[in-house]
């Protein structure tokens, strides 16, 4: 099967060698605006002194957003993509507060400190042994440091891995631009649920008319995103059981959902519309009431706290 065969770390390395990720420019403000966002989560974190290790930093936005937000933290960013590494120097080397080096995260990090704060936002979930990258990502955190943690939600994104399965079938081996080619004839199939008129689905609701104002259908840019959305040779997709077993697995305890992010999982106090349902629901155990969330709400994602054990 193609879409199995392909998933290897250098079919990865490949992908953000030519089409680097997330790619916005330098003074592109869309990242700082999603920090901005969840600032109520990120602040119960990141304070003043911390030692932070953004694990898979691609091209540096997300790093530089929160260097900018918490100048006072210290900030190590690490990718094992060396075009998109080169990218994020380029471009944030100059942060006083940011140090960018080459690390492939499937193997341990000897670093030289050790860090109170993990963050690895969509990348777990690209690698071939995702435990064994979580479990490298443990042994550099101090006694008690904490983990910030973004997986795919295998529910919410069900429709876009259709269309993935689809495209890496129909497309592989062929040049990067007969892929798009073939990429935009079936954004126009209505059997794909997940593709939708404007081209920025993917970006939260909220941001996407400042998103198209600022980059403005940069062609670059749009297919960067496309090439990371359904092009990634490795994804996998998490259910509440398999998130909370990775992270005990990994030596992590679950602290609590960032619910402010577009997408993410939460658990309503009321799901149904039925008061009798609710009141079934109201009688459940916590874990139970998450099974049942994530069965309604489709979460696209899983964006987590955690803590070292």
């Amino acid at each position: 099967m193609i879409v199995e065969e392909l998933r290897k770390k250098e079919n990865v390395r490949k992908l953000y060698s030519d089409y680097p990720f997330p790619n916005f420019n330098a003074d592109d403000p869309v990242i700082d605006n999603v920090i901005q966002n969840e600032m109520k989560f990120y602040a119960k974190y990141l304070k003043p002194g911390l030692q932070v290790l953004d694990a898979g930093c691609g091209t540096g936005n997300y790093v530089a957003a929160f260097a900018k937000a918490f100048p006072s933290t210290q900030f190590t960013a690490i990718d094992f993509c060396e075009e998109s590494l080169a990218k994020a120097t380029e471009r944030f080397g100059h942060f006083h507060n940011i140090k960018f080096e080459h690390h492939d995260l499937s193997k341990p990090y000897n670093s030289t400190k050790a860090f109170d704060i993990v963050l690895s936002i969509g990348v777990i979930h690209h690698l071939e042994d995702q435990l064994g990258g979580l479990r490298n990502l443990h042994k550099v955190l101090k006694e008690n440091g904490l983990l910030i943690l973004y997986l795919y939600g295998k529910y919410g994104l069900f429709e876009k891995l259709r269309a993935r399965n689809v495209i890496l079938s129909l497309t592989n081996g062929l040049d990067w631009n007969t892929r798009f080619k073939i990429f935009d004839k079936l954004k126009y199939d209505k059997r794909f649920d997940c593709f939708r008129p404007q081209r920025y689905w993917f970006i939260p609701r909220g941001l996407r008319n400042v998103v198209k104002k600022i980059i403005k259908y940069k062609f670059s840019l749009t297919r960067n995103h496309e090439a990371d959305s359904f092009f990634h040779p490795i994804e996998s997709h998490y259910t509440i059981q398999s998130v909370f077993t990775l992270l005990k697995d990994a030596g992590f305890e679950f602290l609590e959902f960032n619910e402010e992010h577009e997408g993410s999982f939460q658990v309503p106090e009321k799901p149904f519309q039925d008061k009798y349902l609710n009141r079934l629901y109201s009688d459940l155990n916590s874990f139970d009431k998450m099974i049942i969330a994530e069965n309604i709400l489709k979460p696209t994602n899983y964006f987590l706290s955690a803590r070292k054990i």
